[in-house]
């Protein structure tokens, strides 16, 4: 998506765009994206509220808007943009669920992660940054 934003950027600073039509393309790859991501429907209320549902720490959650756009937009938050401020604190544990449900990784293994979280990771503050803040090189 990067690549994408940098490629709509310059078409903007080099007037082959214009702002409303890179803002329309943008809203149309975020719905895109949402509709291939998200797996349950999203209704519309009597009230014309537009309703639907999420699945957070393995519970269904409501979530509701006053347009289906502003709906959208609610689920591209959900989906992509609250997955970068993850920590390590947050997805150790789902990572050590799915080394154990791994066939070919020892329970041994898991066992010794476990111990090196515990030395050198569990009362680092580094676990507490979002992920999106670390730079890798």
């Amino acid at each position: 998506m990067l690549n994408y934003d940098k490629t709509l950027k310059e078409a903007v600073r080099h007037d082959i765009l214009s702002i409303s039509e890179v803002d329309e393309m943008l809203k149309m790859t975020r719905r895109k994206l949402v509709e291939k991501t998200h797996p349950y429907a999203i209704n519309s209320r009597s009230n014309g509220r537009v309703i639907t549902t999420v699945r957070e720490e393995g519970k269904l959650k409501q979530l509701s808007a006053g347009t289906e756009d502003e709906m959208i937009d609610k689920l591209y938050l959900f989906y992509f943009e609250n997955k970068k401020k993850r920590t390590l604190n947050d997805l150790f544990p789902e990572w050590k669920a799915e080394r154990l449900k791994d066939k070919n990784v020892n329970i041994k293994t898991v066992n010794r992660d476990n111990q090196h979280w515990n030395k050198y990771y569990r009362d680092h503050a580094i676990i507490h940054v979002p992920i999106s803040n670390k730079d890798v090189e």
